[in-house]
């Protein structure tokens, strides 16, 4: 940055010092004399400005070393007639003034110039320690931002291991599923076989009490025919003892 700076002060010295050598070029090489449409109050501190072209006409106004006109009017006397730059139309001498600015205005304009360089100048080191500012916000920016970016990296990278740790917990899930699912399978079959043992036992059940129930019969048959024939044997005794006892 102090590079840029020391150049750039160096350029604007440079065009200072080309722009007074054209002024100086100018001054020697092209004098006053010269006819122009536009002209300047040559290096007299004041002219006065006249209604008339005649040394005894009454004054309407000054002009100062420096001051710009446009010429409107040249009479063989010397005299001119002039446009200032406020709009103010009068006559004076032709010997008052110049093609050019004088060599003083110059000079302050010179100065001038080399006071806004200065200024410049100034402003610029300014700008440039503002940009050198900026471009250390810049690069501590860019650290900052690039440590970010290693922390996100790492992040990530813990996120895709997490990923990872998921997927494989899912596929074995996916498995356990299916062995679930397969275990489900033999629960339904076990039920089914249940229901079809429930169903026999029923009718075993069913059976049985039939069973029961002829088992039954047949012992109250077998006692009732126990009993009959206990009593038809009686009878036959008694019925033989009475015959034997009628002999």
């Amino acid at each position: 940055m102090k590079l840029f700076a020391n150049n750039l002060e160096f350029d604007t010295m440079s065009t200072f010092f080309q722009r007074f050598c054209c002024v100086l070029c100018v001054i020697v090489f092209f004098p006053s004399g010269l006819v122009a449409a536009e002209r300047y109050v040559s290096d007299i501190l004041v002219v006065t400005l006249r209604d008339s072209p005649s040394a005894t006409s009454t004054p309407i106004g000054y002009l100062r070393s420096g001051d710009y006109m446009t010429v409107l009017e040249e009479l063989d006397s010397g005299d001119i007639r002039v446009r200032t730059s406020s709009g103010l139309e009068g006559w004076l001498q032709k010997s008052y003034t110049a093609t050019g600015k004088s060599k003083n205005s110059l000079i302050e304009d010179l100065k001038k110039d080399l006071l806004n360089l200065e200024k410049n100048s100034k402003s610029q080191k300014m700008k440039n320690a503002a940009l050198a500012a900026q471009v250390l916000s810049l690069q501590t920016s860019t650290a900052t931002a690039t440590t970010s970016e290693a922390i996100l990296q790492s992040r990530i990278g813990d996120l895709e291991k997490r990923v990872a740790e998921a997927e494989g917990k899912y596929i074995t899930l996916k498995d356990q599923s299916q062995e679930v699912e397969a275990i489900y399978g033999e629960r339904d079959t076990l039920l089914q076989d249940k229901e079809a043992l429930t169903q026999e036992v029923t009718v075993l059940k069913r059976d049985n009490q039939e069973l029961k129930k002829m088992k039954n019969i047949f012992w109250f048959l077998a006692g009732s025919g126990v009993l009959l024939l206990g009593w038809l044997l009686g009878r036959s005794a008694r019925k033989n003892r009475r015959n034997s006892l009628t002999l």
